[in-house]
């Protein structure tokens, strides 16, 4: 009578073997995107000036690190040559979010929906009026921090702090993309409150936020606008 050969336990440690390389290859890879990742939020955040985490949007954060230090060029919104404000903030909202934005700063600012400082929002839009009309003459990027991102005439494309003196007198409002807007969030409009009833909604910002208005800011915005005296201004369009 022949006795069978079993390979049992041979074939189980070989499948265990197996198993088990697969299982520390993966780790190892995930290891290797964890460290390259974190290398580079941390590359990124000293480029831009802003700490990044990995919660972040980083599309975006790639798209801004690409086109930091473009100078700045009327008319134009080519990385290789140079941009203006809108056409760098029309650029951005096409590549990272594959939304259209109208071309100048005022029509943008006519076609996005208004919303409360006190919800703004990473992506959202902030309009300033830097000369002596009415018209909205330049717009940015609101990254987090108080800080925005925006092509200056001077600077081209450059990260600046809301809570600077010259930004924070000429900031007018800000805005978010109609298909970016939750149903939920109220329609703002800055011109349409009085200075104290816009510091009543402004005063709800949360407090670990930076948030560059003031009470003492809306007052005296209001008082240079029924006023209408001359300033000087930095040249943006």
């Amino acid at each position: 009578m022949q006795t069978r050969t079993t390979f049992t336990f041979p074939i189980f440690a070989f499948l265990f073997t197996i198993i088990s390389w697969l299982t520390l290859t993966e780790t190892e890879a995930n290891i290797r995107d964890k460290i390259t990742s974190q290398r580079w939020y941390q590359r990124c955040s000293q480029q831009l000036g802003i700490s990044i985490s990995a919660s972040e949007n980083r599309l975006l954060y790639t798209r801004l690190s690409e086109w930091y230090g473009t100078p700045y060029q009327f008319g134009n919104n080519e990385i290789q040559i140079g941009t203006d404000c809108s056409g760098f903030v029309s650029k951005i909202y096409a590549e990272v979010y594959a939304l259209s934005l109208p071309r100048t700063s005022q029509s943008m600012y006519d076609y996005i929906q208004k919303v409360p400082y006190s919800d703004l929002q990473t992506g959202d839009l902030v309009f300033f009026r830097t000369g002596k009309t009415f018209r909205i003459t330049h717009v940015g990027i609101y990254l987090k921090e108080g800080k925005f991102i925006h092509a200056s005439s001077f600077h081209g494309v450059t990260i600046s702090n809301l809570n600077k003196t010259y930004y924070r007198q000429r900031l007018v409002g800000v805005g978010r993309h109609q298909q970016m807007q939750n149903s939920t969030s109220m329609s703002y409009h800055f011109q349409k409150l009085s200075p104290k009833k816009a510091g009543l909604i402004i005063s709800q910002k949360k407090s670990n936020d930076s948030l560059p208005i003031s009470q003492e800011m809306i007052s005296s915005r209001f008082k240079y606008f029924l006023e209408n005296r001359r300033i000087h201004t930095e040249r943006f369009y």
